[in-house]
């Protein structure tokens, strides 16, 4: 399946994606497309990310993992075979998820066994980056430099029934509609010739009631670090804080 000379999607690619193309339109999945994500861990959690990615069209997805495959893993992590016990998680898992795309990269990295040894400039390789399985201080470390890099971070756990996911999309552009009233003004002098009371006020509010036009306003929204994410001022606020800040607020 090749795409075409202008990096636009492939008749093939098109026929692959309708589903989603008809979700969200043509020119995010021409994003989709051009897009390179760094996944480090791919544990259970890791594993659905990977899947749900590369399904969904992405250029390319390098993975990070310095962890072996255990038992444990085959409870959720559905990419490592059996054979494959004791090999590198990341290694393992290459082959099943190549097969769910032909078309993306899948990638494995294995020159960085830790997250504190990656470099702003490795990192600016990527257009998002998405953690699993990381520490409180190598979330801190992590999310530092892909705001050196300017690049997006998500991150996130799972611990039984509790977890927890961190957001950090630096700025964000979004568009919202909003409808505003306009007064008809033909119904309202039209109404002033006849005789008015109660009656004739309630209609009249109800005829300029149903006039409305919607507008497109800009929006922009600003995220938070994941240090100043921490950042509690106030120590009543623990009170009304989900179990997952505890979670991804200890070392672990």
């Amino acid at each position: 399946m090749e795409a075409h000379e202008n990096g636009k999607l492939s008749q093939n690619e098109t026929a692959l994606y309708d589903r989603q193309i008809r979700l969200w339109g043509f020119e995010a999945q021409n994003r989709l497309k051009s897009s390179r994500l760094l996944l480090l861990g791919i544990c259970g959690l890791g594993a659905e990310v990977a899947k749900n990615i590369v399904l969904s069209g992405i250029k390319s997805i390098t993975i990070v993992d310095s962890k072996k495959v255990t038992e444990d893993d085959f409870g959720s992590q559905f990419f490592a075979a059996r054979s494959m016990l004791g090999q590198n998680r990341a290694t393992a898992s290459v082959e099943r998820l190549q097969k769910l795309n032909p078309n993306v990269q899948v990638v494995v990295n294995d020159e960085y066994p830790s997250v504190n040894d990656m470099d702003v400039e490795f990192l600016s390789g990527f257009d998002v980056v998405c953690a699993t399985g990381c520490s409180r201080s190598q979330l801190q470390t992590l999310n530092d430099k892909c705001r050196q890099a300017g690049r997006k971070m998500l991150a996130g756990d799972v611990f039984g029934f509790h977890g927890y996911a961190f957001f950090d999309l630096l700025e964000h552009d979004y568009l919202t509609e909003v409808k505003e009233a306009v007064k008809n003004e033909a119904s309202s002098q039209s109404a002033d010739h006849h005789e008015s009371g109660p009656t004739e006020a309630k209609r009249r509010k109800e005829e300029t009631a149903k006039e409305t036009e919607t507008k497109t306003v800009e929006n922009k929204m600003t995220f938070a670090s994941f240090e100043e994410s921490f950042s509690l001022a106030d120590k009543d606020k623990l009170q009304k804080t989900c179990e997952g800040y505890f979670v991804s607020n200890s070392e672990y």
